[in-house]
């Protein structure tokens, strides 16, 4: 993603005219959980670029846009080749097969990220009862309070 920024960026602005940029992150760039942590780290650097990026672009006042998207469970083959194992992380595994194989079909996730684009907004998110679950580890972080793990299934 950030060889693909390095890249286009520069072109985009060259072009003089609105571009926008869509950058896939996950629910994991925002809420951190056990046996994800290559996973979560990932995904959270994602968000870090993006809003990196939609600073810069907004103090050169550039008329390109940046999203991210933060979706939680989308029917994807994300999880096809998770090693199946009889420990927790086969747990995991387990959790997550199922969860994406329920989850919001992907076409839906793309028009919410289509109508982000042309709403010009940064935060595209799948699944609005997470929300609840970001302001829970906001307290945290203004409270000065240890994390505490929650799991939060989405409807």
């Amino acid at each position: 993603m950030l060889h693909a920024i390095q890249l286009f960026v520069p072109r985009m602005l060259a072009q003089q005219a609105p571009a926008h940029i869509v950058n896939t992150a996950s629910l994991a760039g925002l809420l951190a959980a056990p046996q994800m942590g290559a996973y979560s780290v990932s995904k959270h650097a994602v968000v870090a670029l993006s809003q990196t990026l939609h600073y810069e672009l907004q103090e050169m006042n550039a008329d390109v846009g940046v999203s991210v998207a933060c979706p939680a469970q989308v029917q994807s083959n994300i999880a096809a080749d998770l090693a199946d194992n009889n420990n927790a992380s086969g747990q995991l595994n387990d959790f997550l097969r199922s969860g994406i194989a329920a989850g919001m079909p992907a076409a839906q996730l793309a028009e919410r990220m289509l109508a982000a684009v042309a709403a010009e907004q940064f935060w595209v998110f799948s699944h609005p009862d997470f929300k609840a679950e970001y302001l829970r580890r906001a307290r945290e972080l203004t409270d000065e309070r240890s994390p505490q793990f929650q799991l939060t299934v989405c409807q």
